[in-house]
Order: C-alpha cells, then structure tokens, then sequence
C-alpha cells in the first residue's frame, strides 16, 4: 500500500472519528445520558437527599422572563446569534442564557426548581423554538431589530449591507412539560404558596460537581432512551 493511500484512510478515519465524538458528546446526548441513569420517579413519593428523575409541568414562580426573540413568557431561554461566512462554516457572535426560579407539577404534587442565577449549576438541553436569518435583501423585522438595538449585535458591514446572520432561540414556556434530574430536598416552607397547603416543600437543586439537569427533550420522557 503506498503513501498516498495510507494518508487518504488515515484522513477518512481521522474525520470519521471526530464525527463520532461529535455526536457522542453533545450537549443533547450527554443530557439523555445522564437521565438514562436514574428511574423515574413520582414527586410525592421522593424522599431527603434522593438522586431523582422527575416529569412536571412548568408553573410560574414570582418572577418569569420574557424570551427576547418570541417575546414568550418563560422560566428559561438561551438564544445564540451566528455569523455565517462563505465556507459553509460560522462563528457565535452574541448569545445570552437565563433562567429563574420555577416550579414544577404532576398529579397535584408540587417541586421547586431552584438553579442558580449564573447557571453553574445547570446542565440544560432545550429545543430550539425560534430561527430567523438576515442577509443581503434580507431585512430584520421591528422586532429582531429592536433586539439587535437593545444587545449592541454589529449587524451591518462598515457599507451598510446586512451581514449574514442567524438567531437561534431555545426556551421552557410556563405550562411546558419538562424532565428534570435533580437531588431532592425537602425544605419547611416558611412563606405560603397560593394553592399549596403543606409545611414543607420539596426543592429540586445542583451543585457545580452534580448539576440539575433540565430538558423539554420528548425523547426523555422514556425511561429506556
């Protein structure tokens, strides 16, 4: 076998592997693989200091976000703004991810999601919602051009003309089922919950080295991925 050819399977291998891995780790793949690993479990029958993988709706906490793009309300969103050269390839640009405190319900049963604000403790995958591009006579409607107004996004060339760009945005809606995986705390509930008539209340939490996991996945609410 000459040279030649040895380089071009080694090149074949080379990018078949990278693809793989690719795949392998994603942020969706890791996400499901990590709740492939726990059994799903209802919220009233969760004890203190569980590992738990749980299905709820989402309910609104005393505050909720407005997703920026689909003007949503929400308890999360991420969205993600890309450059697109002429190489088929792209560059993130901008992007912006919050969350807030929110609770979750199944079956009358009641848990708090409580990650933290800088998100360190959170692991998410969400389904992108929102996709929207601008471009050569391709114009930003008054709302994306608002958005690009308010976050400073360098849109236009030095000339004027739109840049190619696309903005991608992901969010958990109020009333969206989710599955989260989470250590169980159950915590005496010192202000009163409107609906809730209990002492105590269960919180769903992370740390940095054990983080929540947050997914709208349909794919995981299966408890055999």
């Amino acid at each position: 076998m000459d040279t030649e050819t040895i380089l071009l399977i080694a090149g074949f291998a080379f990018a078949f592997i990278i693809i793989i891995c690719s795949y392998y780790f994603s942020k969706r793949n890791v996400v499901l693989r990590q709740l492939t690993k726990v059994k799903s479990t209802s919220l009233v029958s969760v004890r203190h200091n569980q590992k738990v993988k749980v299905f709820g709706k989402v309910k609104a906490g005393t505050d909720v976000l407005t997703a920026p793009l689909s003007k949503r309300k929400c308890v999360y969103y991420y969205v993600e703004v890309k450059e697109k050269n002429g190489n088929n390839g792209s560059r993130t640009i901008f992007k912006e991810e919050r969350i807030k405190n929110f609770m979750i319900e199944a079956n009358g049963a009641f848990a708090v999601i409580k990650p933290q604000s800088n998100l360190k403790t959170v692991t998410s995958y969400v389904v992108q919602d929102i996709s929207h591009s601008t471009g050569f006579l391709n114009d930003a409607s008054p709302r994306l051009r608002h958005f690009i107004r308010t976050r400073d996004i360098g849109a236009t060339t030095l000339f004027g003309f739109n840049k190619n760009l696309e903005y991608k945005e992901s969010s958990i809606e109020i009333g969206e089922r989710i599955a989260v995986l989470a250590t169980a705390k159950w915590k005496k509930l010192n202000t009163p919950i409107e609906g809730y008539n209990y002492s105590s209340i269960l919180e769903l939490e992370g740390t940095q080295d054990d983080k929540l996991i947050i997914t709208d996945d349909p794919v995981a609410f299966k408890d055999k991925l």
